[in-house]
């Protein structure tokens, strides 16, 4: 490592020297308008409550409620605590101990949840602006960028939703984990390598897609002072491979905790190879078109997947994707600062690409997967705005304002956008209504709704929302199961036992209502109606498939009792009782015996 750092001393890395017309205050000046912009545009955030899975995340989550469990979030999926028999796609050690903290301090408030994801945005803001002043070496285009950067709407899903914190987690990380390699390749001071070690160790734990800062790091070692140096011999090439080794032991480390965490590399798979491929452009495509014109944003997208590579949807945005990338790549020839921000924002853009296979169907895109890409955008943008400032004659102080007078009002624009489109965030109501707006043909959106709707005991509101779901996705499992359980709940037992039956028929692998559940739900409406017989097989399939299903032996003692087959109902209550104490159970026990020795009496 000794040999490796002096190499790095000796390379003659120099740091970008700063345009005349002292930028580097008006860049510190863009950086603070920059802050206060964000600030005010996220602040009405700090009134709003939980929204969608925050309450799984945070309110029933016994995980997060105990330092005890603090070991289970290095050795099991993100969502282990609440679903603790279900394979997880995820491993965020980082996000369930930012949760802990959270729950310390507190609890269920939301108002402080909030503001801890608004810090992390501003500490980004700032990380940041380091990084494209170090990458640009003119901290007024550093300003610029910051200031798009603070208040692109893009960002909305990230700051206002607390579960989607993550992706400002590994974005500052991994930001500040090149930031400081480039600084010790510069400076060559040890400090800042342990630092960006460190960095990308934690962005890993923060969220798998950060497995890209590491090609983003080695694509910066390519590019340090490549041209104020001769050609690489090869005693420089072992030495940069012996300062890589820290960084490809830190990445294997996190691969075998995962795997270990998730019994193996990734979650269920949910699409084919063929339809990532054929679906890929057009994601990429809406990606592009929201990070140019982030208008009309949705916290829920319907994205039908593709399975054919003659269809218009795949190659119409696969030519526009190309014609953008080869603009890019041409100016990228031209100009480091831009080749970098190119690197940075298709980097970061490949997970979100290549993890469309553990998706949901019809849910391949979300806003808060650009936090990062967003960041290679705006130093695009302001590197344009530098080269069209350049392309004058003559290129003063006047032109510089002007062009940053021309970024405030973008921002301002911007900061007016943030502030309205940032509302559904303030209840499930609010977020799913916009939703339903946006995507009509979203069965998850529908159903999220109904939801919504029957927790707050508005049932018709909510049947109709189901139904919705169930018209445009009838053969799934969850649109069933939730009409089902509605009906249930406004005692429509018919309606409840045909809706349950459909779910049951539906039924396929990797559901999220497990096939022995919806049994047992579909036994219960059969009991409710009186057809005990029909009542006993179904709920007898359900015991058989999950012995210890809460409820389960209850439910079918409870169908042997009504049709007099007392020593088998005592049996199933007594296999009850046995998973635990239960009341109603132990009052039903009581109800058979009783029965039994009346009969025994009579006889």
């Amino acid at each position: 490592m000794d040999e490796a750092l002096t190499k790095a001393k000796r390379s003659g890395h120099k740091r970008p020297t700063q345009p005349a017309g002292q930028t580097l205050p008006i860049g510190w000046w863009l950086l603070s308008f920059a802050v206060l912009l964000a600030l005010i545009s996220y602040l009405p955030t700090l009134r709003y409550g939980f929204v969608y899975d925050d309450f799984q995340q945070i309110v029933e989550n016994p995980a997060i409620k105990s330092w005890s469990n603090l070991p289970q979030y290095f050795t099991a999926h993100v969502g282990a605590g609440i679903f603790p028999g279900v394979k997880g796609s995820f491993y965020r050690p980082l996000f369930l101990l930012w949760l802990r903290l959270n729950h310390a301090l507190f609890e269920v408030a939301p108002l402080g949840w909030h503001l801890t994801s608004l810090l992390m945005h501003l500490c980004a803001i700032w990380m940041f602006f380091l990084l494209a002043r170090q990458w640009t070496g003119d901290a007024m285009v550093a300003g610029w960028a910051s200031l798009l950067f603070a208040v692109h709407p893009i960002h909305i899903e990230a700051v206002a939703w607390i579960s989607a914190v993550p992706e400002i987690h590994f974005a500052l990380a991994g930001m500040g984990a090149i930031y400081c390699y480039v600084r010790f390749r510069r400076d060559g001071h040890r400090t800042f390598f342990y630092l960006s070690l460190l960095l990308y160790s934690l962005a890993l734990l923060a969220k798998e897609t950060s497995i890209v800062i590491w090609p983003a790091i080695l694509i910066c070692e390519r590019w340090l002072g490549r041209d104020s140096r001769p050609a690489p011999r090869l005693a420089d090439w072992f030495a940069l491979t012996k300062l890589q080794l820290p960084f490809a032991g830190v990445t294997g480390a996190y691969v075998a905790l995962r795997v270990h965490a998730l019994r193996g590399l990734r979650g269920e798979v949910t699409h084919t190879l063929g339809q990532v491929l054929s679906s890929a452009p057009s994601i990429t495509w809406f990606y592009l078109r929201k990070l140019a014109v982030p208008s009309e944003l949705s916290q829920i997208y319907f994205d039908p997947e593709l399975s054919s590579f003659a269809s218009p949807h795949f190659y119409i945005p696969l030519l526009a994707v190309c014609v953008v990338a080869a603009g890019i790549l041409v100016w990228a020839s031209k100009s480091r600062p831009a080749a970098f921000a190119a690197s940075l924002l298709a980097l970061s853009l490949a997970p979100p690409l290549l993890g469309i296979s553990v998706f949901p169907p019809h849910d391949l895109a979300h806003n808060r997967y650009l936090y990062l890409p967003s960041a290679g955008a705006c130093m695009l943008f302001a590197l344009g705005l530098r080269a069209a400032v350049r392309q004058r004659k003559q290129v003063g102080t006047k032109q510089q304002w002007l062009a940053t007078a021309i970024v405030i009002l973008v921002a301002v624009g911007l900061a007016f956008s943030v502030r309205s489109q940032e509302r559904p965030y303030r209840d499930n109501i609010a977020l799913f209504t916009h939703a339903v707006e946006f995507s009509p043909e979203s069965a998850m959106a529908w159903g999220l709704l109904g939801e919504e709707y029957m927790t707050q005991g508005r049932a018709p509101e909510g049947i109709s929302a189901f139904h919705r779901a169930q018209s445009l996705e009838p053969n799934a499992l969850l649109n069933n199961y939730r009409l089902g359980a509605a009906y249930y709940l406004v005692q429509d037992m018919p309606s409840a036992e045909v809706c349950f039956q459909h779910a049951v028929d539906s039924y396929r692998d990797q559901d999220v209502v497990s096939y022995d559940y919806a049994l047992y739900r579909l036994g219960l409406s059969q009991y409710a109606q009186g057809k005990m017989s029909k009542a006993e097989a179904t709920l007898r399939q359900a015991t058989e498939i999950q012995p210890k299903g809460y409820g389960y032996h209850l439910a079918l003692g409870a169908a042997l009792k009504y049709q007099d087959k007392l020593p088998e109902a005592k049996k199933q209550v007594e296999l009850e009782l046995s998973l635990g104490a239960d009341a109603e159970a132990s009052k039903l026990l009581n109800q058979i015996n009783t029965r039994i020795d009346e009969k025994t009496v009579h006889d």
